[in-house]
């Protein structure tokens, strides 16, 4: 409803970058500056109150995600900076390790599930990967995945590639391994994908501009600016993230209502 609700240990090096609803309840995931001095904790929140999810032996560890799936919560982070391991966290089970050829270093941004196969979505030194029931596999030769859709039968990502001709990164969707380039001019990103009924919506950026793409032509401009987190139910959309002025703002069908003069939303 547009307030700030308060995350237990959370100060302004912390991090909230995912949330859902489950029973009742509300997830949240990201990270915690855990000693004052920028040592980050990979933080599960709910209803407020913090779990620390790493054993306490990992190093600057970062939560990306957080999905309920039946009774169990996931939630995808990584250890290191940039770069280290990447794992998945369940609370009825051990942390398992993802696995990363070559040098085992990768961060998971995104996960979905449909009850029997398992997606999660990142990128490694390889470039952009995902893991298929907690097994890696590799999209293309270079760019990033920032987020991931699945509706049973195909695998939606969404993130950057630099093509030969471009000297910076331009928004794609790969339809399982095959990539689609969005309409950019110089360069940008897709951040969120969101598969509605048989449409597939994108966010993410373009140029300098904020956009939302409806199966991969443009549907709203949004203004200077970037997205990072899009929900969609039936014909209306709900994006969060930065406009022009670095302002954190909530647009609802492309209508922007300034959620605070600063900070960036990164979920909704």
């Amino acid at each position: 409803d547009g307030k700030p609700q308060p995350l237990e240990g959370a100060d302004h090096e912390s991090r909230a970058n995912s949330i859902t609803v489950s029973g009742g309840k509300v997830l949240v995931a990201g990270y915690q500056d855990y000693t004052g001095n920028k040592f980050y904790r990979a933080m599960l929140w709910q209803d407020g109150k913090a779990t620390c999810l790493d054993p306490g032996s990992l190093q600057n560890s970062k939560a990306w995600k957080v999905l309920v799936s039946g009774t169990t919560i996931y939630v995808p982070f990584s250890e290191g900076m940039p770069y280290e391991s990447p794992y998945l966290w369940k609370d009825d089970g051990p942390i398992t390790v993802l696995p990363a050829e070559g040098t085992g270093r990768g961060i998971p941004f995104a996960m979905t599930t449909d009850g029997t196969t398992t997606l999660i979505a990142g990128s490694t030194d390889s470039g952009p990967t995902y893991w298929k029931n907690n097994t890696d596999f590799y999209l293309d030769s270079n760019g990033g995945v920032w987020d991931v859709a699945y509706d049973g039968k195909d695998a939606y990502f969404g993130g950057y590639f630099i093509e030969a001709a471009h000297a910076y990164p331009g928004p794609a969707i790969w339809k399982n391994s095959t990539r689609t380039m969005l309409p950019y001019t110089t360069s940008g990103a897709v951040k969120a994908v969101v598969l509605s009924g048989s449409n597939l919506y994108a966010a993410g950026a373009s140029d300098t501009n904020a956009v939302i793409w409806k199966n991969n032509a443009v549907l709203r401009q949004l203004g200077r600016g970037i997205v990072f987190g899009l929900a969609v139910d039936g014909d209306d959309t709900y994006a969060v993230g930065n406009d022009g002025k670095d302002q954190a703002v909530l647009w609802v069908n492309g209508q922007a209502t300034v959620l605070d003069k600063s900070g960036t939303p990164f979920a909704v």
